[in-house]
């Protein structure tokens, strides 16, 4: 996540890593269709990468009560 002043939004960033194929072309991987396996994975890490941004989020939103307070 980017952002540390309270006027820039937090941005997340997710990625899907490198095929196991070091000789498929990176844009062939990237527009590749999802195998069964994968997209039945695709609910839970949805709901892992939302976990994490909640508790970034939360963390920030800590962090700047903590600061106005002090």
């Amino acid at each position: 996540l980017v952002g540390d002043r309270f006027d820039v939004p937090l941005r997340a960033f997710v990625g899907i890593g490198r095929s196991e194929n070091p000789n498929m072309p990176l844009d062939a991987w990237v527009l590749s269709k999802w195998t069964d396996e994968e997209e039945q994975k695709i609910p839970d890490l949805v709901s892992k990468a939302a976990d994490e941004v909640m508790q970034v989020v939360g963390d920030w939103w800590f962090g700047l009560i903590r600061s106005a307070n002090l």
